[in-house]
C-alpha cells in the first residue's frame, strides 16, 4: 500500500487576510484554505495582481 505523506503548514494571518483568502478560494470552487492550497500546488500557471 502506497500512502502519500502529508505535512502541516501553519501561517499567521489577520482576520481580514483570512477572510480574503477564503473568499478567493470559494471563487475558485474550493470550500476552504486546504483545498485552495492543494489547487495552487497543482497549478501550472498562477497570476497574482494587487
Amino acid at each position: 500500500m502506497n500512502t502519500e505523506r502529508t505535512v502541516r503548514v501553519d501561517a499567521r494571518l489577520t482576520p481580514k487576510e483570512k477572510t480574503a483568502i477564503l473568499k478567493l478560494a470559494r471563487s475558485k470552487g474550493c470550500e476552504g484554505i486546504t483545498a485552495f492550497l492543494k489547487l495552487l500546488a497543482k497549478a501550472k500557471k498562477v497570476q497574482i495582481e494587487i
